[in-house]
């Protein structure tokens, strides 16, 4: 872990679009204390998966609400101006560890297909931590009901950094959340990899030691929207075929508007893939 004076930037990608009204279920993207923390690896390009156990707002804990934007947080311990390739992992907190008061990642989370996401290289200035969000595809990422593992993992696939600037890539450490709840803690698995859809990964959860440490929570937010009921979905349908034209043209616009915000302040290249 390491605490100095970290800059904060923001990036941003559409990736798609959200239907109804939004509302932020976890935000833990408001109080960044000046602090990072690297995965770490074994020199090998790709490193460890790092989690925070995310607790959702209780007024969306019931299900009906599928998320509609994500953002995460990147930190370049490296002294290295360098492209990198994020990839998102989630599980149910109903692992076998419990060393907190939360069980460790158990079941990979997967409401139909497996939840997973890579992106393209991108790129975060070395000693800062940037904050980038994406849209899932509408209905294509659930809320999960209760307590959830939001993780990350870093390769140089197709990147610029080295096997030794991957290895110093992590996530910036903020709270508390302003909506929702984590505890202080945090998992690190035991050995590197992707981590797509496997069970209870091997690994351990931890917390920061030293005086007057910073909390083991990291940045993440989850914006919601409600999963309409059939009728409205069928409804919805129909006025949509006459709006396609309008809607690609707004959708070109927020991808531009976007772009911009990332070219100024850290390159995306293009959305994530769903694995």
């Amino acid at each position: 872990m390491r605490r100095y004076g970290l800059a904060l930037f923001i990036a941003s990608w559409v990736c798609g679009a959200g239907y109804g009204q939004s509302f932020i279920a976890y935000d833990n993207t408001q109080n960044f204390l000046g602090a990072a923390f690297s995965n770490g690896g074994t020199g090998a390009g790709i490193t460890r998966l790092v989690a925070d156990d995310i607790t959702p707002d209780p007024a969306f804990q019931g299900g009906g609400w599928y998320i509609s934007r994500v953002v995460f947080s990147v930190f370049n311990g490296s002294t290295n101006a360098v492209t990198i390739r994020p990839r998102l992992r989630f599980w149910f907190a109903d692992g076998a560890g419990n060393s907190s008061g939360v069980n460790d990642p158990g079941t990979y989370y997967t409401p139909s297909n497996p939840i997973g996401y890579t992106f393209n290289p991108l790129s975060v200035n070395p000693g800062t931590v940037s904050l980038f969000q994406f849209s899932p595809a509408p209905f294509a990422f659930q809320l999960p009901p209760g307590t959830f593992w939001a993780g990350i993992t870093f390769d140089n696939v197709g990147a610029t950094a080295s096997a030794a600037d991957t290895d110093l890539f992590g996530q910036g450490i903020f709270g508390p959340p302003t909506v929702g709840s984590t505890l202080d803690t945090a998992f690190r698995t035991t050995a590197t990899g992707s981590f797509f859809s496997p069970n209870n990964p091997a690994g351990s959860q931890f917390t920061f030691g030293g005086q007057d440490p910073p909390p083991a929570n990291f940045g993440w937010l989850f914006e919601v929207t409600a999963i309409p009921e059939p009728t409205t979905v069928g409804l919805f349908g129909l006025l949509l075929v006459g709006a396609v034209p309008a809607i690609r043209r707004y959708r070109q616009r927020q991808q531009i508007a976007a772009l911009d915000l990332a070219e100024a302040k850290a390159r995306f290249g293009t959305p994530p893939s769903q694995e």
